[in-house]
């Protein structure tokens, strides 16, 4: 959420992005306004339930320190990655959707277990309209030397946000 605040959405708007984008649909209808905490409860009640029995002061006080915690990493400024000279051809949302998205369930996106199951979400979570996916890849001495890189990168105005780090030698 705080990777969605730093994209200039409030909270209520970087929930709801969520929400959308991993298809939870825990949202009330009403939509109204909801803080992290309150998002949680619903989220956790169907995937981790055993986590709500510790109380709310708990839930708080996490909820709290990774907010804190992201705040504090998101607001450092940061080289983009990849550099733009890296970036390929366009990808069509639907074709990153099949390769990888869909192959991963709201809960893996949202409790994640490895890196790559991470910028999955990372990517689908901050896309956003206007956004496009690109191919990237280092340059070919890079592979030579045993250090290439190659993956797909979230762009936004031109600058990659995010990334899918696919194959590295």
């Amino acid at each position: 959420m705080a990777l969605l605040q730093r994209d200039g959405l409030p909270e209520p708007q970087a929930l709801a992005q969520i929400d959308r984008a991993l298809g939870l649909d825990v949202l009330p209808r009403r939509h109204a306004r909801q803080t992290l905490p309150q998002y949680l409860v619903p989220v956790l009640a169907r995937y981790h339930a055993e986590y709500l029995a510790h109380g709310p002061e708990l839930l708080n006080a996490a909820a709290a320190l990774a907010q804190s915690y992201f705040a504090e990493s998101v607001s450092k400024p940061r080289e983009s990655y990849p550099p733009e000279d890296w970036l390929g051809p366009r990808i069509e949302p639907q074709h990153f959707r099949s390769e990888y998205a869909e192959h991963l369930s709201a809960e893996a996106m949202l409790f994640p277990r490895s890196s790559i199951e991470a910028e999955v979400a990372d990517l689908v979570v901050r896309w956003q309209e206007g956004d496009e996916l690109r191919n990237f890849s280092s340059p070919s001495r890079s592979w030579q030397m045993k250090v290439g890189s190659a993956g797909v990168a979230l762009v936004r105005r031109g600058q990659p946000i995010a990334h899918l780090l696919i194959w590295m030698n």
